[in-house]
């Protein structure tokens, strides 16, 4: 939140169609790294984790994190990262899902979208 470094994580789903149900989401690891404006997430321990909960019957789905501003808007970082993870993953998903949450609790404020190889869509409106 504000005056913290970015941070963020991945989102895990169980599907019971037609319902895609949000049920791990991890935290940010000491090993990430994270500034004022950037989150580099351990990409090794993000693989490990995947392979681990997908063996118990999670889904990899998408990412969340924050952003130091009040109205998160994804960067163009953030774009290609989605695209990059849809890309080179192993599924057969639609697309990924990417959360980013705004830096003022008491007025949280969500971006979310979903990301396939070539566009996203946002997916909320609430401002």
């Amino acid at each position: 939140m504000r005056g913290e470094p970015e941070g963020g994580g991945l989102l895990f789903a169980q599907f019971e169609f037609p319902t895609i149900r949000i049920l791990v989401v991890t935290r940010p690891h000491r090993t990430d790294g994270r500034w004022m404006t950037l989150f580099v997430p351990n990409r090794i321990l993000q693989r490990r984790t995947i392979k681990n909960k997908f063996k118990k019957g999670y889904h990899f789905i998408g990412e969340w994190h924050t952003h130091p501003e009040q109205n998160p808007t994804p960067s163009g970082l953030d774009l290609k990262s989605m695209r990059e993870a849809f890309l080179k993953s192993n599924h057969e998903l639609n697309y990924f899902i990417m959360v980013i949450v705004g830096n003022v609790p008491d007025s949280l404020v969500l971006w979310v979208s979903a990301h396939d190889d070539s566009h996203f869509e946002r997916l909320d409106e609430h401002q």
